[in-house]
């Protein structure tokens, strides 16, 4: 089957280059070349994406009398990070042209308490981020843009993520580049730099035998997602957790990177052991691969906001004195930049397919003349009879994965998030509809031509015709 977004990976380099790479200049030279290829004034390198924006709000003074406005389809961490500094999270709707925050929405939320508006690129497309940069200036207030699923796109020729004060990038596996987990903090605004290293210190870096876990996750998930082995929809996390779980695994993976073996050779080392143990998944976690459980389930979280349930007193933590990444993971990250511009090509010529054959039975986001996407996936919404969840099934049984891979429910309809957050719900109908109807299709590098006429076809005859 036809993992929904695998990252490039080039195995072969990593396992040459890894053994002699425990050294501190790696990292510094990751951060120096990120910044060069998207044109910014300093990067630093965090051992997650959530790591960066906990740490930009830091150094942006984030304290409990702030507010903090945000769009209402996003990534729960995002509000993790706000509520663990105590701020308010001030929610507004997305558009349903781009799926992006709404400009005017954000404009009508400011107040004297908000002290910071986070603008998120979805799936890859610019936000409206040089309007929404002049909102900010215009109520002095700091701008953070949330690049977690994105990297080289551009508005206005400028590469996203060198328009707000502090920006953030996500390396997980699920995102164009990958490190394994990682991610990048970005500092536009020179006047936050010495703020900055006030708030570096109290961190440390990931301890070499993490950054190793991390890495060798990467290599398992990437042979795992391999069309001749992948028939089931694997978590993101599955493989990181199985490393930590299993130190055989661990010293295998870690004697064959040692001798520096073939990638053909460590997939079949990889894959024996798997088999022989009884570790490759042979059957749908209810939870998180069925779709009509997870309708079921979502069904239930709606009702938890009538509930007389305890009230949480916080959200997940996530602040660790080990958030910033090390040397073995820079490496990684340095040997995903060199290829970076050639899997945007290729993700970006995949979208352009959907985008020129797709019918009215989807409609398609509108991407302004301004904004170069590099697109995550390639996101419309479904005008069938058909529920985003039968179309999942459809389509795997075709040979694909195709769905709503994020965010099933924009975060005020998320328990404890629902609890916690004070909103106007029908200030975010926006949010709710694009939850329900949005499909993201697959366009990353490993996806073939004969992929994209197979899910063209399905999408405009067959979902339609059934």
């Amino acid at each position: 089957m036809l993992n929904k977004n695998k990252p490039f990976v080039d195995v072969q380099k990593i396992v040459n280059e890894i053994t002699d790479a425990a050294n501190e200049k790696n990292i510094k030279y990751f951060e120096d070349e990120f910044s060069k290829y998207i044109n910014a004034s300093r990067s630093i390198a965090t051992n997650q994406g959530r790591s960066a924006l906990l740490l930009a709000l830091k150094i942006l003074g984030v304290k409990k009398s702030d507010e903090v406005i945000v769009q209402s389809l996003i990534c729960s961490v995002v509000i993790d990070a706000i509520l663990e500094l105590g701020a308010t999270p001030v929610l507004v709707d997305n558009s349903i042209k781009d799926y992006n925050v709404s400009p005017s929405k954000i404009e009508k939320k400011i107040t004297p308490k908000t002290k910071v508006i986070i603008a998120a690129h979805l799936y890859g497309v610019p936000c409206d981020i040089k309007e929404i940069l002049s909102i900010a200036r215009e109520n002095n207030c700091y701008l953070i843009e949330d690049c977690a699923h994105t990297i080289g796109a551009k508005y206005n020729g400028k590469n996203v993520g060198t328009y707000g004060d502090i920006s953030f990038f996500s390396f997980n596996f699920g995102k164009p580049m990958s490190t394994g987990d990682g991610g990048m903090l970005v500092i536009n605004n020179n006047k936050l730099i010495e703020k900055a290293n006030d708030v570096l210190k109290d961190y440390e870096r990931t301890p070499i035998a993490s950054e190793k876990e991390m890495i060798y996750a990467l290599l398992v998930q990437h042979f795992l997602t391999q069309r001749e082995f992948y028939n089931i929809e694997l978590p993101n996390a599955f493989c990181k957790k199985l490393l930590r779980r299993d130190k055989n695994l661990f010293s295998l993976i870690d004697n064959i990177i040692t001798n520096k073996s073939s990638e053909k050779e460590i997939e079949n080392r990889i894959v024996k052991y798997l088999k022989n143990h009884n570790i490759l998944p042979e059957k749908e976690s209810l939870l998180v691969s069925n779709p009509f459980i997870r309708d079921y389930a979502l069904k239930f979280e709606k009702l938890l906001k009538y509930l007389p349930l305890p009230m949480p007193s916080k959200a997940n933590k996530i602040e660790s004195k080990f958030l910033l990444m090390n040397s073995l993971r820079s490496t990684v990250g340095l040997i995903a930049l060199e290829s970076i511009d050639q899997v945007n090509k290729i993700r970006n010529e995949n979208a352009k397919y959907f985008a020129d054959t797709l019918n009215d039975s989807w409609t398609l986001p509108t991407i302004d003349k301004e904004k170069e996407p590099a697109f995550l996936y390639y996101t419309v919404l479904n005008n069938t009879k058909y529920s985003v969840s039968q179309i999942n099934v459809k389509g795997k049984k075709q040979g694909f994965e195709l769905g709503n891979y994020n965010w099933l429910r924009p975060v005020h309809l998320k328990y404890p998030y629902s609890k916690l957050l004070s909103y106007n719900q029908k200030e975010l109908k926006n949010s709710e509809y694009l939850s329900s109807h949005l499909i993201n299709l697959p366009v990353h590098y490993y996806v073939s031509g004969e992929d994209l006429e197979n899910i063209n076809g399905f999408m405009n005859n067959r979902v339609v015709a059934n």
